[in-house]
């Protein structure tokens, strides 16, 4: 299942720059920082938490997109102090 949002083709972003997919599985928020260093953008499942330590840690992120129609594992809040 997970290839069907996570795939090349679904992805699509190979004209946009350059990507990596980090994660067969769901991250926790170390797993998600470790994996992001460096990145401006997260595209996640709805099953991988952006909890507000991970956007402390990315100062160079500037969004976080997910894979599906609910939030309710984003730290929306954190993600607006630091401008994501």
């Amino acid at each position: 299942m997970r290839q069907n949002y996570f795939g090349a083709r679904a992805l699509l972003t190979s004209a946009l720059g350059s990507w990596r997919c980090t994660s067969a599985r769901p991250l926790d928020t170390a797993g998600l920082v470790e994996a992001a260093v460096g990145c401006q953008i997260i595209i996640a499942d709805r099953a991988t938490a952006c909890a507000a330590e991970a956007f402390a840690a990315l100062p160079e992120l500037a969004a976080v997109c997910r894979v599906a129609v609910d939030i309710r594992n984003i730290d929306v809040a954190a993600a607006g102090s630091t401008g994501c």
